[in-house]
């Protein structure tokens, strides 16, 4: 994949922010949603097969 989760992250952390309060409108709740995210993506990526986007295998992990 090449690329590694602090890049990722770096990356699309806000549209995964979004995400987390897309769900949760209590601030805490939020963060807790992102770091159970983030979490998620980080055992994901090693999955990662190139046959999408990285943003599109990522938001699908995040939903």
């Amino acid at each position: 994949m090449g690329q590694g989760f602090e890049d990722v992250f770096a990356q699309y952390g806000a549209i995964l922010s979004r995400v987390a309060n897309s769900y949760e409108a209590n601030e805490a709740m939020q963060q807790e949603l992102l770091q159970e995210i983030a979490i998620a993506v980080w055992q994901g990526l090693s999955r990662f097969k190139g046959d999408s986007s990285v943003k599109t295998y990522i938001l699908k992990i995040a939903h």
